[in-house]
């Protein structure tokens, strides 16, 4: 049985070590039973990775990727969201034009920035100033999406929850990774409050 156990924790490394995801994929099966065609991986996120496809775009949750590429995802995926004042590359709502959309609540100032960034990724972040001027509490949490010039979406991502209360305002601020030539290409980008 440890035999075995051990055959498998090696056969598993092996898979992973053999997955290139800075590479094309010809054809990757999901295990919700979907089969993609020419998968390029863009960006990976808290829950999930960004990829294109040949016939379309979006995002892949970590838990439907077969096992290598889930494995070797994940090892991409960033840590828990949070903003840092140690950025290299600064690009501000002014700067890049963001639009923002909150809906019952109010969203005021929203940045977005790159906060560590190499040849391969660039890991980013953003905040969005949320005002809760309703009567009752909210749970929401913000959506930022990275735009090129002619709006095509390059990157999403999402922050982690957060409960605001009657009258309250908050700084929501949010993580995510993307290769460095496609955060080069960001003109604009949006930040929504959802619910």
């Amino acid at each position: 049985m440890k035999v075995f156990l051990l055959l498998f924790v090696l056969a598993r490394c092996a898979l992973a070590a053999d997955v290139n995801l800075d590479k094309p994929v010809d054809s990757l099966v999901l295990t919700d039973g979907r089969t993609l065609h020419k998968v390029e991986f863009v960006s990976f996120s808290a829950s999930a990775a960004m990829a294109r496809w040949e016939g379309g775009r979006g995002t892949l949750k970590y838990e439907v990727l077969p096992e290598p590429y889930k494995v070797a995802a994940e090892k991409r995926r960033p840590a828990g969201s949070s903003s840092s004042s140690t950025a290299r590359d600064s690009l501000s709502e002014t700067a890049l034009e963001g639009t923002k959309s909150a809906g019952k609540l109010k969203l005021g100032e929203i940045a977005l920035r790159a906060i560590e960034s190499t040849e391969s990724y660039t890991h980013y972040s953003w905040t969005a100033k949320i005002a809760n001027n309703t009567a009752e509490v909210r749970r929401v949490r913000t959506h930022a999406v990275l735009l090129d010039g002619k709006a095509f979406k390059l990157d999403e991502a999402y922050s982690d929850n957060e409960t605001i209360a009657p009258g309250a305002v908050v700084i929501l601020a949010g993580k995510s990774l993307v290769k460095t030539p496609i955060w080069k290409q960001v003109k604009t980008y949006t930040v929504e409050v959802r619910e």
